[in-house]
């Protein structure tokens, strides 16, 4: 394994060999491995086995990025090699079966283990490794998750990782690869100087996406939605933008709630790649609005728009538990929290209809869990449990009551 830093191109790193009397010989052009980037300027390379260039960095590269591509150099050495590092999976059928062949790369004989590393939401899907292909089969739970599966050395603690980010949506969702917004089966609302259309050339998961309109300095471009929903459920979008830093941003609302200003705010301005954003939403009228704001008058590289895609929304016509004449018992089952907002305290309550086992979890606005309140089983009738926010930031939290084969949620404001 080895690196370079500096190098403009790959004649430099010939030379960097000479000069720094470096004895073992590169690879030529045609034995060059995966991920080659021919410039190296300001770049750190990694080079495995048989002097195959495995992958590049940048020099702002993070200590875990470092740390899995040291890792995917010290497999390389062992004939084990990453094909794709990533993937977006739909879930629009009963069952799926993945080939983890067109993941990784191996031989036969090295006996390679597989393995699921983690999956951030357990509740949408099941997850299995049978040989070598993943399994994945949805629930009856819309929302999404990421999963790391690893390709592992026996014996070894060598390992590479791809990360699937998998959505379970709903029967209403957009992926935008229609003609025009009109043929969308998702109701639409403009405003703002300029509309916002489908465009080709960025997407989340296929070809196309909904792009913000041009606009100039001081202009805004946004697209709504209005929904009326009969039960609680999971608002999914993927969001990517490419407008001046600090001058310019994507704000995106729930009701009258900017969340772009809660969460990661750094990350709704700049240039950023697809995010996979997840929000747990209160049943009622609800409206979701993105708005481009550009205040920027300079031009740049940028591109200066903003782009959404893979928009699932909550269906009203499909309560959570997937069972029409359950609908009156999931409203009859109440789930509030007083004080809220709170600091740093609030007490949860709600109410069950039969002795079961119940889970009461606090996520955050990105779909991550922070604590386990309870788990077990409760008796019928009224619960009280205290949740303590004294270690968290202010923000939107939220609680997940899972009872039996229900979910309930409630918006908890921590504002300290």
């Amino acid at each position: 394994m080895g690196g370079a830093i500096n190098l403009s191109n790959y004649d430099d790193l010939y030379y960097f060999r000479a000069a720094n009397d470096i004895s073992y010989p590169l690879a030529i052009d045609s034995e060059l491995g995966h991920m080659f980037n021919r410039n190296f300027n300001n770049v750190l390379t990694f080079i495995g086995k048989d002097n195959k260039i495995i992958g590049t960095l940048n020099l702002n590269a993070s200590v875990e990025e470092i740390d899995i591509m040291i890792k995917r150099t010290f497999a390389s050495f062992y004939n084990l090699y990453l094909k794709k590092s990533n993937d977006r999976i739909l879930l629009t059928g009963p069952t799926y079966q993945f080939d983890l062949n067109d993941y990784f790369q191996y031989t036969e004989s090295s006996g390679i283990e597989f393995s699921i590393q983690n999956i951030s939401n357990n509740y949408i899907l099941k997850a299995e490794i049978s040989s070598d292909n993943l399994l994945l089969v949805p629930t009856s739970v819309k929302g999404f998750s990421f999963i790391s599966v690893i390709a592992k050395v026996p014996d070894k603690d060598i390992f590479i990782e791809t990360v699937l980010e998998v959505i379970n949506p709903t029967e209403l969702y957009e992926d935008f690869e229609i003609a025009d917004l009109e043929s969308s089966q998702i109701s639409w609302t403009h405003s703002g100087e300029a509309q916002w259309s489908i465009t080709e050339g960025q997407a989340f998961m296929k070809d196309r996406s909904l792009r913000s309109g041009d606009i100039g300095p001081w202009q805004e471009s946004e697209i709504k939605l209005e929904l009326d929903l009969q039960e609680p459920g999971t608002l999914i979008f993927a969001y990517k933008t490419s407008i001046r830093p600090y001058y310019d941003k994507l704000n995106f609302y729930i009701d009258d709630l900017n969340v772009s200003e809660i969460e990661s705010p750094d990350l709704w301005t700049g240039n950023n790649d697809w995010r996979l954003m997840s929000f747990n939403i209160r049943a009622g009228k609800r409206s979701f609005r993105w708005v481009y704001n550009r205040t920027s008058a300079t031009s740049y590289y940028y591109d200066y728009a903003a782009w959404i895609d893979m928009v699932v929304i909550p269906d009203k016509l499909d309560p959570l538990s997937g069972i029409d004449n359950e609908t009156s018992l999931i409203k009859e089952i109440s789930l509030n929290a007083y004080p809220n907002p709170f600091n740093p305290n609030t007490t949860i309550n709600f109410q069950i209809h039969e002795r079961d086992i119940a889970e009461l979890l606090i996520f955050d606005i990105k779909g991550r869990q922070v604590t386990e309140i309870f788990k077990g089983q409760l008796d019928k009738g009224t619960h009280s449990f205290e949740f303590d926010g004294s270690r968290l930031s202010s923000g939107i939290y939220y609680s997940v009551l899972k009872y039996g084969d229900k979910f309930l949620t409630n918006k908890l404001i921590l504002a300290k």
